[in-house]
Protein backbone atom coordinates (compact mmCIF):
# COMPACT_ATOMS: atom_id res chain seq x y z
CA UNK A 1 0.00 0.00 0.00
CA UNK A 2 0.99 3.34 -0.70
CA UNK A 3 0.69 6.21 1.37
CA UNK A 4 -2.17 7.78 0.66
CA UNK A 5 -3.97 4.16 1.21
CA UNK A 6 -2.26 3.98 4.36
CA UNK A 7 -3.45 7.38 5.47
CA UNK A 8 -6.88 6.15 4.44
CA UNK A 9 -6.67 3.05 6.38
CA UNK A 10 -6.11 4.56 9.62
CA UNK A 11 -8.36 7.34 9.24
CA UNK A 12 -11.25 5.25 8.18
CA UNK A 13 -10.61 3.08 11.10
CA UNK A 14 -10.65 5.73 13.27
CA UNK A 15 -14.01 7.43 12.32
CA UNK A 16 -15.69 3.66 12.25
CA UNK A 17 -14.18 2.71 15.71
CA UNK A 18 -15.72 6.33 17.02
CA UNK A 19 -18.96 6.00 15.12
CA UNK A 20 -19.43 2.70 16.30
CA UNK A 21 -18.46 3.43 19.93
CA UNK A 22 -21.14 6.14 20.02
CA UNK A 23 -19.68 9.38 18.25
CA UNK A 24 -22.51 11.49 16.78
CA UNK A 25 -20.42 14.90 16.30
CA UNK A 26 -17.61 16.35 14.83
CA UNK A 27 -16.36 19.69 14.56
CA UNK A 28 -13.30 19.81 11.73
CA UNK A 29 -11.01 23.27 11.31
CA UNK A 30 -10.25 21.87 7.34
CA UNK A 31 -6.60 22.16 6.51
CA UNK A 32 -3.99 20.09 4.33
CA UNK A 33 -2.73 17.59 6.95
CA UNK A 34 -5.81 16.73 8.18
CA UNK A 35 -7.30 15.58 4.44
CA UNK A 36 -7.37 12.02 5.49
CA UNK A 37 -9.43 12.53 8.58
CA UNK A 38 -11.90 15.26 6.70
CA UNK A 39 -12.24 12.44 4.23
CA UNK A 40 -12.96 9.79 6.17
CA UNK A 41 -15.59 11.57 8.04
CA UNK A 42 -17.55 12.77 4.73
CA UNK A 43 -17.67 9.48 3.35
CA UNK A 44 -18.96 8.19 6.87
CA UNK A 45 -21.64 10.75 6.85
CA UNK A 46 -22.49 10.15 2.91
CA UNK A 47 -22.77 6.81 3.33
CA UNK A 48 -25.72 6.66 6.13
CA UNK A 49 -23.63 6.72 9.30
CA UNK A 50 -25.59 8.92 12.32
CA UNK A 51 -22.79 11.77 12.59
CA UNK A 52 -23.42 14.97 11.87
CA UNK A 53 -20.11 17.35 11.01
CA UNK A 54 -19.84 20.85 12.14
CA UNK A 55 -17.47 22.94 9.70
CA UNK A 56 -15.74 25.82 11.52
CA UNK A 57 -12.33 27.54 9.86
CA UNK A 58 -11.16 29.25 13.05
CA UNK A 59 -9.82 26.46 15.40
CA UNK A 60 -10.23 28.23 18.70
CA UNK A 61 -14.06 28.87 17.79
CA UNK A 62 -14.04 25.08 16.83
CA UNK A 63 -12.92 24.20 19.85
CA UNK A 64 -15.74 25.70 22.26
CA UNK A 65 -18.21 25.08 19.50
CA UNK A 66 -17.23 21.17 20.34
CA UNK A 67 -17.28 22.09 24.09
CA UNK A 68 -21.27 23.21 23.98
CA UNK A 69 -21.79 20.33 21.66
CA UNK A 70 -20.42 18.06 24.26
CA UNK A 71 -21.84 20.21 27.22
CA UNK A 72 -25.32 19.25 26.06
CA UNK A 73 -25.43 15.79 24.64
CA UNK A 74 -23.12 14.18 27.08
CA UNK A 75 -21.04 12.50 24.79
CA UNK A 76 -17.73 13.32 23.22
CA UNK A 77 -17.36 15.38 19.93
CA UNK A 78 -14.62 14.78 17.66
CA UNK A 79 -12.34 17.92 17.36
CA UNK A 80 -10.30 17.77 14.22
CA UNK A 81 -7.30 20.25 12.85
CA UNK A 82 -4.57 20.57 10.84
CA UNK A 83 -0.39 20.28 12.10
CA UNK A 84 1.53 23.02 13.60
CA UNK A 85 0.30 25.80 15.70
CA UNK A 86 -3.86 25.17 14.89
CA UNK A 87 -3.73 22.77 17.73
CA UNK A 88 -2.67 25.00 20.24
CA UNK A 89 -5.85 27.04 19.43
CA UNK A 90 -7.59 24.43 21.57
CA UNK A 91 -5.33 24.82 24.68
CA UNK A 92 -8.65 27.17 26.36
CA UNK A 93 -11.49 24.91 25.45
CA UNK A 94 -9.20 21.75 26.56
CA UNK A 95 -8.42 23.30 29.61
CA UNK A 96 -12.57 24.00 29.96
CA UNK A 97 -13.22 20.63 29.08
CA UNK A 98 -11.03 18.90 31.67
CA UNK A 99 -12.37 21.19 34.28
CA UNK A 100 -15.93 20.99 33.63
CA UNK A 101 -15.85 17.28 32.96
CA UNK A 102 -17.16 17.77 29.28
CA UNK A 103 -16.17 14.98 26.94
CA UNK A 104 -13.68 15.54 23.88
CA UNK A 105 -12.11 13.77 21.55
CA UNK A 106 -9.07 16.06 19.90
CA UNK A 107 -7.83 14.25 16.98
CA UNK A 108 -4.56 16.75 15.90
CA UNK A 109 -2.93 16.03 12.01
CA UNK A 110 0.77 16.17 11.92
CA UNK A 111 3.61 15.76 10.30
CA UNK A 112 5.96 12.48 10.11
CA UNK A 113 8.97 12.35 12.33
CA UNK A 114 11.28 13.18 9.08
CA UNK A 115 9.66 15.84 9.22
CA UNK A 116 10.25 17.18 12.90
CA UNK A 117 13.03 19.86 14.04
CA UNK A 118 14.51 20.28 10.85
CA UNK A 119 12.62 23.44 10.28
CA UNK A 120 9.46 22.32 8.29
CA UNK A 121 6.70 24.77 7.97
CA UNK A 122 3.34 24.20 9.78
CA UNK A 123 5.91 21.46 12.79
CA UNK A 124 6.17 21.13 15.85
CA UNK A 125 5.94 19.24 18.68
CA UNK A 126 2.38 17.91 19.01
CA UNK A 127 3.43 14.91 21.16
CA UNK A 128 1.39 15.46 24.80
CA UNK A 129 0.77 18.53 23.69
CA UNK A 130 -1.88 19.66 26.62
CA UNK A 131 -0.35 18.11 29.14
CA UNK A 132 -2.22 17.12 32.17
CA UNK A 133 -5.89 18.34 31.04
CA UNK A 134 -6.70 15.44 28.77
CA UNK A 135 -7.50 12.48 30.86
CA UNK A 136 -5.49 10.82 27.98
CA UNK A 137 -3.25 10.62 25.01
CA UNK A 138 -1.46 8.96 22.64
CA UNK A 139 0.87 9.85 19.24
CA UNK A 140 0.85 7.59 16.62
CA UNK A 141 3.54 7.57 13.96
CA UNK A 142 2.27 7.69 10.37
CA UNK A 143 0.96 4.16 8.69
CA UNK A 144 3.24 1.51 7.47
CA UNK A 145 2.70 -1.30 5.44
CA UNK A 146 2.10 -4.43 8.10
CA UNK A 147 1.09 -2.59 10.79
CA UNK A 148 -1.58 -3.96 13.23
CA UNK A 149 -4.85 -2.43 12.92
CA UNK A 150 -6.22 -4.45 15.95
CA UNK A 151 -3.70 -2.21 18.16
CA UNK A 152 -4.72 1.07 16.41
CA UNK A 153 -8.66 0.33 17.02
CA UNK A 154 -7.54 -1.17 20.54
CA UNK A 155 -6.44 2.45 21.72
CA UNK A 156 -8.64 4.51 20.36
CA UNK A 157 -11.03 2.39 22.15
CA UNK A 158 -9.05 2.62 25.15
CA UNK A 159 -9.00 7.05 24.48
CA UNK A 160 -13.04 6.41 23.86
CA UNK A 161 -13.11 4.80 27.48
CA UNK A 162 -10.53 7.45 29.01
CA UNK A 163 -12.74 10.23 27.69
CA UNK A 164 -16.19 8.94 28.99
CA UNK A 165 -15.02 7.43 32.67
CA UNK A 166 -16.55 8.29 36.03
CA UNK A 167 -14.49 11.41 35.57
CA UNK A 168 -14.96 11.95 31.53
CA UNK A 169 -13.00 14.93 29.98
CA UNK A 170 -11.03 15.61 26.87
CA UNK A 171 -8.43 12.77 25.86
CA UNK A 172 -5.89 13.80 22.47
CA UNK A 173 -4.88 11.71 20.01
CA UNK A 174 -2.15 12.71 17.16
CA UNK A 175 -2.34 11.21 13.74
CA UNK A 176 1.20 11.40 11.74
CA UNK A 177 -0.07 11.77 7.42
CA UNK A 178 2.75 11.25 4.80
CA UNK A 179 2.39 12.80 1.42
CA UNK A 180 0.53 11.53 -0.62
CA UNK A 181 -2.31 12.41 1.90
CA UNK A 182 -4.79 10.86 -0.33
CA UNK A 183 -5.70 9.50 -3.63
CA UNK A 184 -8.98 9.43 -5.62
CA UNK A 185 -9.29 5.88 -6.17
CA UNK A 186 -8.32 3.83 -2.75
CA UNK A 187 -9.57 0.78 -2.20
CA UNK A 188 -11.90 -0.45 0.39
CA UNK A 189 -11.09 -0.66 4.04
CA UNK A 190 -11.62 -2.88 6.71
CA UNK A 191 -12.17 -2.36 10.49
CA UNK A 192 -11.27 -4.63 12.95
CA UNK A 193 -14.28 -5.65 15.20
CA UNK A 194 -15.01 -2.82 18.22
CA UNK A 195 -16.54 -4.04 20.87
CA UNK A 196 -18.84 -1.63 22.96
CA UNK A 197 -17.38 -0.84 26.05
CA UNK A 198 -19.35 -0.92 29.33
CA UNK A 199 -20.55 2.02 31.31
CA UNK A 200 -18.32 2.99 33.67
CA UNK A 201 -18.68 1.19 37.17
CA UNK A 202 -18.87 2.78 40.59
CA UNK A 203 -15.86 1.51 42.16
CA UNK A 204 -15.41 2.56 45.63
CA UNK A 205 -11.70 3.14 46.04
CA UNK A 206 -10.27 2.56 49.82
CA UNK A 207 -7.63 5.01 49.51
CA UNK A 208 -9.41 7.77 48.63
CA UNK A 209 -11.88 6.67 51.37
CA UNK A 210 -9.11 6.71 54.10
CA UNK A 211 -7.82 10.18 52.70
CA UNK A 212 -11.40 11.87 52.25
CA UNK A 213 -12.19 10.65 56.12
CA UNK A 214 -8.67 11.85 57.64
CA UNK A 215 -8.99 14.97 55.34
CA UNK A 216 -12.77 15.68 57.23
CA UNK A 217 -12.51 14.45 60.40
CA UNK A 218 -12.81 17.25 63.11
CA UNK A 219 -13.72 20.44 61.18
CA UNK A 220 -16.62 22.45 60.52
CA UNK A 221 -17.09 22.85 56.97
CA UNK A 222 -19.14 23.85 53.80
CA UNK A 223 -19.69 21.55 50.47
CA UNK A 224 -19.65 24.25 47.65
CA UNK A 225 -21.97 22.54 44.74
CA UNK A 226 -20.65 24.44 41.08
CA UNK A 227 -22.13 23.88 38.27
CA UNK A 228 -22.80 20.25 36.97
CA UNK A 229 -24.85 20.38 33.53
CA UNK A 230 -23.96 16.63 32.73
CA UNK A 231 -25.69 15.93 35.85
CA UNK A 232 -23.09 13.43 36.91
CA UNK A 233 -23.55 14.42 40.27
CA UNK A 234 -26.19 12.63 42.54
CA UNK A 235 -28.30 15.04 44.88
CA UNK A 236 -29.61 12.20 47.10
CA UNK A 237 -25.67 11.21 47.61
CA UNK A 238 -24.60 15.07 48.02
CA UNK A 239 -27.89 15.33 50.40
CA UNK A 240 -26.54 11.68 52.21
CA UNK A 241 -22.56 13.11 52.31
CA UNK A 242 -24.10 16.46 53.90
CA UNK A 243 -26.11 14.62 56.73
CA UNK A 244 -22.85 12.47 57.39
CA UNK A 245 -20.51 15.58 57.63
CA UNK A 246 -22.99 18.08 59.43
CA UNK A 247 -22.07 20.47 56.88
CA UNK A 248 -24.51 22.54 54.92
CA UNK A 249 -24.61 22.76 51.29
CA UNK A 250 -23.56 25.50 49.45
CA UNK A 251 -25.71 25.71 45.42
CA UNK A 252 -23.46 27.55 43.52
CA UNK A 253 -25.26 30.77 41.75
CA UNK A 254 -25.13 28.43 38.67
CA UNK A 255 -25.36 25.16 40.15
CA UNK A 256 -28.24 22.86 39.19
CA UNK A 257 -28.89 22.26 42.53
CA UNK A 258 -31.07 25.16 42.96
CA UNK A 259 -33.79 24.42 40.50
CA UNK A 260 -36.13 21.74 41.47
CA UNK A 261 -33.88 19.76 43.77
CA UNK A 262 -34.52 17.81 46.88
CA UNK A 263 -30.91 18.83 48.61
CA UNK A 264 -31.19 20.82 51.71
CA UNK A 265 -29.25 23.63 49.91
CA UNK A 266 -28.29 27.37 50.86
CA UNK A 267 -29.22 29.10 47.99
CA UNK A 268 -28.10 32.54 48.17
CA UNK A 269 -24.54 32.11 50.40
CA UNK A 270 -22.66 35.24 47.82
CA UNK A 271 -24.48 37.34 49.43
CA UNK A 272 -24.63 36.40 52.69
CA UNK A 273 -21.01 35.79 52.64
CA UNK A 274 -19.89 39.41 51.58
CA UNK A 275 -21.29 40.68 55.46
CA UNK A 276 -17.87 40.48 57.55
CA UNK A 277 -20.47 39.90 60.88
CA UNK A 278 -21.86 36.86 58.67
CA UNK A 279 -18.52 35.65 58.28
CA UNK A 280 -17.58 35.54 61.54
CA UNK A 281 -20.61 34.36 63.03
CA UNK A 282 -20.38 30.97 61.22
CA UNK A 283 -16.78 29.98 60.27
CA UNK A 284 -15.54 26.84 58.75
CA UNK A 285 -12.58 25.44 58.29
CA UNK A 286 -12.60 22.99 55.08
CA UNK A 287 -14.42 23.77 52.05
CA UNK A 288 -15.44 20.17 50.05
CA UNK A 289 -15.81 21.65 46.43
CA UNK A 290 -18.25 19.60 44.14
CA UNK A 291 -18.80 19.96 40.16
CA UNK A 292 -17.49 22.88 38.34
CA UNK A 293 -15.55 25.87 39.61
CA UNK A 294 -17.78 28.34 41.72
CA UNK A 295 -18.57 31.67 40.19
CA UNK A 296 -19.57 33.24 43.03
CA UNK A 297 -16.82 35.28 44.01
CA UNK A 298 -17.12 35.83 47.60
CA UNK A 299 -17.28 32.04 48.22
CA UNK A 300 -14.47 31.51 46.23
CA UNK A 301 -12.46 34.20 47.51
CA UNK A 302 -13.40 33.61 51.09
CA UNK A 303 -12.39 29.87 50.84
CA UNK A 304 -9.14 31.05 49.31
CA UNK A 305 -8.15 33.58 51.27
CA UNK A 306 -8.96 31.70 54.50
CA UNK A 307 -6.96 28.77 52.78
CA UNK A 308 -3.78 31.35 52.56
CA UNK A 309 -3.91 32.25 55.84
CA UNK A 310 -3.88 28.49 57.19
CA UNK A 311 -7.53 29.01 59.03
CA UNK A 312 -9.44 26.43 56.02
CA UNK A 313 -8.86 23.80 53.81
CA UNK A 314 -9.92 23.51 50.18
CA UNK A 315 -10.41 19.76 48.71
CA UNK A 316 -12.32 19.56 45.58
CA UNK A 317 -13.94 16.09 44.53
CA UNK A 318 -15.02 15.52 40.94
CA UNK A 319 -17.62 13.57 41.26
CA UNK A 320 -19.92 11.99 44.45
CA UNK A 321 -20.57 8.43 43.76
CA UNK A 322 -23.87 6.38 46.06
CA UNK A 323 -21.51 3.91 46.68
CA UNK A 324 -18.60 6.09 48.26
CA UNK A 325 -21.35 7.88 50.21
CA UNK A 326 -22.54 4.50 51.59
CA UNK A 327 -19.21 3.18 52.92
CA UNK A 328 -18.74 6.53 54.58
CA UNK A 329 -21.93 6.51 55.99
CA UNK A 330 -21.17 2.80 57.53
CA UNK A 331 -18.51 3.66 59.05
CA UNK A 332 -19.84 5.82 61.99
CA UNK A 333 -21.03 9.22 61.95
CA UNK A 334 -18.52 12.05 61.32
CA UNK A 335 -20.46 15.11 62.77
CA UNK A 336 -18.65 17.44 64.99
CA UNK A 337 -20.86 20.56 65.46
CA UNK A 338 -24.54 19.11 64.98
CA UNK A 339 -25.91 22.24 64.82
CA UNK A 340 -23.46 23.80 62.28
CA UNK A 341 -25.55 23.07 58.83
CA UNK A 342 -28.67 24.71 60.85
CA UNK A 343 -27.06 27.97 61.46
CA UNK A 344 -26.90 28.51 57.82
Amino acid sequence: MNNADLNRQQAVQLVETLTTLGLRHAVISPGARNTPLMLALHDAASSGAEITLHSVIDERAAAFYALGIARQTDQPVLLSCTSGSAAANYFPAVVEASEGMVPLFVATADRPAELQDCGAPQAMNQVSLFGVHVRASLSVEAPEAGGSSEAFVDSVQHLWTAATGIAPGPVHINLRFRKPLWRADSPEISTPPVSTPSPPTDVVNEVDIGRFMDETRGHRGVIVVGPDPSARLDPAAIQSLSDWLGWPVLADPVSQLRFGSSVEAVHHHDAMLRGASFRDAYPYTMAVCLGGTSSSSPSAMGMWERRLAGEAQVTRVRIVQRSLVAVLTDRGQHVVDAGHADKW
